[in-house]
């Protein structure tokens, strides 16, 4: 529970619907369009896989600034990199703004989530695709960080 969050936007002038705060709802079972219980207008919903990761390049879109490049394999000497995907393109998709048949999105998602089991600190390494979930939990020593 703690790594689903609800993921919702409002962008002015593509998700905005007279007075209502439309929104794509990652918490919604199934992602379907028929639960309008939770807004007082239409939903907009997906079933594609998104990560709090992707909200900076997202903004920084959406406000018209440079999107930092992605991240290399080693980034220890880059000083401003991402690694999220903005959500631009599917939200336009969602809205019916945009509609392209080939559109490629994310396969899977990843997180990591801290655990201290008795003496131990573990973490947990998540990757998340649209059928399937698998974690492994790594002990680890926090001294050496």
């Amino acid at each position: 529970m703690a790594l689903r969050i609800p993921m919702m936007l409002h962008v002015p002038g593509v998700t905005a619907n007279n007075h209502h705060f439309d929104f794509i709802d990652a918490l919604t079972p199934g992602f379907t369009n028929n639960n309008h219980s939770r807004v007082p207008g239409p939903s907009h919903v997906t079933d594609e896989l998104v990560e709090a990761i992707d909200l900076y390049p997202t903004l920084t879109e959406l406000s018209g600034l440079t999107v930092p490049q992605t991240c290399p394999e080693n980034s220890v000497h880059v000083p401003t990199c991402l690694e999220g995907t903005s959500l631009v393109p599917l939200v336009k998709q969602v809205r019916n703004i945009s509609k392209d048949p080939h559109m490629q999105w994310k396969q899977a998602a990843f997180s990591q989530y801290e655990r201290h089991s008795g003496q131990h600190p573990i973490m947990g390494y998540t990757v998340r695709t649209k059928t399937h979930r698998y974690t492994e939990w790594v002990h680890f020593d926090t001294q050496k960080w």
